[in-house]
């Protein structure tokens, strides 16, 4: 997997952390891309966190740090709240999280 763009990034992302001293975030990953980020923060002699919004998330994000990085676990994220008329439309998850990618939230 040393050509995969995903575990590039990651190592991208653990080394600018390591240099500059500053935290550095991933998007929202995927459960099998957890190993990968263990493994570029353990190389480029950084920290690493995860959060995915609750306990137990199945995606989350990451967060690489040196240990006097300050705020490193001030995940860039926000919970937003959608309200609907239930009299008009009943939407599913697909619905919402299409909707709210539709409108550029990521």
């Amino acid at each position: 997997m040393a050509g995969d763009p995903e575990e590039k990034r990651l190592r991208e992302l653990a080394l600018r952390a390591a240099h500059t001293g500053r935290a550095q975030y991933t998007r929202f990953l995927e459960p099998s891309m957890l190993d990968g980020v263990r493994r570029a923060a353990g190389e480029s002699g950084v920290r690493c966190s995860l959060h995915g919004g609750y306990p137990d998330a199945e995606r989350c994000m990451a967060a690489f740090y040196a240990d006097e990085a300050p705020g490193a676990e001030d995940f860039p994220m926000r919970v937003i709240r959608i309200d609907w008329n239930a009299k008009f439309a009943h939407p599913g998850h697909r619905d919402l999280l299409g909707a709210v990618m539709g409108l550029g939230i990521e």
